[in-house]
């Protein structure tokens, strides 16, 4: 081998050598991780959204699903905190505690679950350092 590295070759093994039974080169299980994760070529930008392969088709129905748990969580708990003000009960400690429930959940409803269907969607990370690592923060102390 010439350049010190592996040439592609025609064939993913070489049967004219003795061991027949060698690695295949790191360039071949590279294009065979591309191959499976729905990448058949390696020059895409990752700077935009791309859409995973494996919900193009039914990804309508995961947005349509969302909006549902969006609009009616955050009507609920809207409501929860609407009917405790309007009653006057926030002098109630278990009140007051599920006035904090309900705004955690909007918080979460308005905020965490459009970022989860957006990763759930998109196959490669596009809102950047901070919320690489703040996401999973909120996700699970929410």
């Amino acid at each position: 081998m010439e350049g010190g590295g592996w040439a592609l070759p025609l064939r993913l093994y070489d049967d004219d050598e003795d061991g027949g039974d060698e690695m295949p080169p790191d360039k071949w299980l590279e294009v065979m991780i591309h191959v499976i994760n729905g990448q058949r070529n390696d020059t895409r930008d990752y700077s935009r959204p791309h859409l995973r392969p494996s919900v193009a088709r039914i990804y309508p129905a995961f947005v349509a699903l969302y909006a549902l748990l969006v609009i009616g969580g955050a009507t609920a708990n809207l409501a929860l905190v609407f009917s405790v003000f309007r009653d006057r009960l926030y002098k109630d400690q278990t009140c007051v505690y599920l006035v904090n429930l309900a705004l955690a959940d909007l918080v979460k409803c308005m905020f965490v679950l459009p970022i989860s269907l957006t990763v759930l969607l998109v196959q490669n990370w596009v809102f950047g350092s901070f919320l690489c690592y703040f996401l999973p923060m909120i996700q699970f102390s929410l």
